[in-house]
Parts: C-alpha cells; structure tokens; sequence
C-alpha cells in the first residue's frame, strides 16, 4: 500500500470513528445514564415482584399438601412459617402495599360466669347471648382472619370432620387445654363450614366451656393465630 493510499484510507475511517465517539459521548451524558438507570430499576423492581410473588405461590401450594406430613406440618406451626407465606400471599392478592391498620386488643368480661379474654378490635360485633337450650352465652363477629367465635357453657358441641391437634397453656389458668384444628372445614352441630374451624373445651368452677371459632375464607393459618391467641389469654375474674 502507497502512502497516498494509506493517507486517503485514514481520512474515509476518520470521520466513522468520529461518529461513534459521539455516540458514547452521548451515551454517557448525565441525562442519559439516569434515564437508563431508572428504567434498569424499574425493571429490575418488576423481575423482583414477580419472582416473590411466584415464590410465594409455590410455598403456599407447598402448605397446602404438607397435611400428610406430619412432621413438616408441626415444623411450619410451631415457626409460623405458615402463617407468614399466607400473611404475604394475601397482601399480594389484594395488591397491599404492605401497610396495615392497627388491631388494638380488646378485653371481654362475662358478668354471668366471670369469663375474661382478649380479642382482636377486628371484631366489630361483640354480643352476650342469654343462656337457651343451645347454651351459647357469647358470640364475636367480625371481618378479620377470624370471622367469628362463639362460646358456649355446659353444651358440648357435637363436631365432626378431620382434625390435627395443638396444646395451649393460658397464662391465667391451671391446665393445658387440647385445641382442636378442622383446617378443611367441619359439621359443627348440623351446622357444615367449608372454612377452617377450630374448637376448644374446658371445665372450670364445674361449667364446662366450649369455644368455636371459624376463620375467613382462604385465611386458616391467620385465623388460626387468632384464635390461639384468645385461647392463651383465657382467665376467670376472682
């Protein structure tokens, strides 16, 4: 190659190269490196969404077939796993932004019988109910994981369906009590709930109590929590 050649080579390249150092330039202008960190993200953001969301399904698929597995089932219990997969799972349902009201714990106190308990301010209904045949004495409804809890004395109720069991020690009183939980529904005196119920009996002063609880829909494990905690406050005024 001559030197005329090489000399009219260098000025055809010469003004590519120009062009593509203006495009880095460019590319690298203050506008354009927050533009494109913004939408890397946003994007980033969305991919991360959606890969928790997925996470979340699959666990909470998991829970719901860990039934036949008892020490797996006891494991997601007792560290509230559960509990927290379906926590999130609703949230995501619901498009929640993570913000919650504030659930202010109520006290109840029987005149009749003397019983005390704490409950959640998700109840909006709270009503004593005289004595009848039925036996029930109190009834809560409300709009919260747990939708409702009645309570009856000396009125066993007759339950039926499948059930796996926990034990609770109330602070306030002497004896474990045996909590039976029908996470697939039960027949609760002729009564059939498709949603989770649970149900719990004790003796006191020689009256035999017996608490129902049902929990919303698609929320067992919250519910759950709910009750259990109602459960652990149980006490009787002296």
């Amino acid at each position: 190659m001559t030197a005329t050649q090489t000399t009219h080579h260098i000025q055809q390249t010469d003004p590519e190269l120009k062009r593509y150092m203006r495009r880095i330039a460019d590319s690298n202008r203050m506008h354009n490196v927050i533009v494109r960190g913004l939408f890397t993200g946003i994007f980033t953001a969305i991919g991360t969404t959606i890969g928790f969301a997925l996470l979340i399904f699959l666990a909470a698929a998991l829970v719901s077939n860990v039934k036949n597995v008892p020490i797996l089932d006891s494991f997601l219990q007792q560290t509230k796993l559960d509990v927290l997969i379906e926590d999130q799972l609703s949230k995501i349902q619901k498009g929640s932004t993570g913000t919650t009201d504030t659930v202010v714990q109520e006290i109840y106190q029987d005149s009749t019988y003397g019983l005390i308990f704490t409950y959640p301010s998700t109840f909006t209904t709270v009503q004593q109910v005289s004595a009848d045949s039925k036996g029930k004495i109190i009834q809560l409804i409300g709009n919260g994981p747990l939708h409702s809890l009645e309570i009856y004395v000396n009125k066993p109720a007759v339950m039926v369906g499948d059930s796996t069991q926990v034990q609770i020690k109330p602070e306030n009183l002497e004896v474990t009590l045996d909590v039976n939980i029908y996470e697939q529904g039960a027949k609760v005196n002729d009564i059939e709930y498709q949603n989770a119920v649970f149900q719990t009996k004790f003796i006191n002063g020689g009256n035999e109590y017996v608490l129902i609880g049902i929990a919303e829909n698609n929320k067992p494990k919250l519910g759950r929590e709910v009750y259990l905690g109602i459960v652990e406050s149980l006490a009787f005024s002296k």
